[in-house]
């Protein structure tokens, strides 16, 4: 069962599972929580996402956040307006950019941001002779979920994260089980 088109324009906190057509957020907090809040559109309708306006979730990689079930037809970006309650409002969008246009194949895309850092990753220490880099992982991540796309490749579509602070970014390449550093764009 999903509702129809739904507009928030205030904050509101979510107690359950739910699905939406569509979904628009005019102001305020959506607090979904540890739930999973699903739109059946190619995101949520809305501009001047931040701080103060965005979908909130728990914070924790049990929470099941933010999903859109949409068509990869056309081709194009969706923001996913995602943030936390970390000590403050914490604002960490993710974009999902489908880069070439593919013949309609639905599906379905889900994240869920998470305070603290991503078990796989660890303390490390780069020596180049006369000087030393020494790389905490960002006590943060994102999890993803997807499902459908039967024709969809790795290499047709790019998910790009933002977080609040500078930080070294690390990334997990398919095929690995160790992250690997990065001291610029992925």
């Amino acid at each position: 069962y999903a509702m129809g088109h739904v507009e928030l324009a205030g904050n509101a906190v979510l107690n359950s599972h739910v699905v939406f057509d569509e979904f628009t957020l005019t102001s305020g907090i959506m607090d979904i929580g540890k739930y999973r809040m699903t739109v059946n559109h190619r995101g949520i309708n809305g501009a001047g996402f931040g701080n103060t306006k965005m979908i909130k979730t728990g914070g924790l990689a049990s929470d099941k956040g933010l999903n859109f079930r949409f068509s990869l037809d056309p081709a194009g970006d969706i923001l996913y307006p995602v943030g936390v309650d970390d000590n403050g409002n914490k604002y960490t969008p993710a974009t999902f950019a489908i880069n070439t246009a593919k013949p309609s194949s639905s599906g379905e895309f889900a994240v869920v941001p998470v305070v603290g850092r991503h078990p796989a990753s660890k303390d490390e220490e780069l020596d180049l002779g006369l000087v030393k880099y020494e790389y905490i992982p960002l006590e943060f991540y994102w999890k993803t979920y997807s499902g459908g796309f039967p024709n969809l490749e790795d290499t047709e579509l790019t998910l790009a994260f933002a977080y609040h602070t500078p930080y070294y970014p690390s990334r997990l390449l398919l095929g690995f089980r160790n992250f690997r550093k990065s001291m610029g764009e992925w």
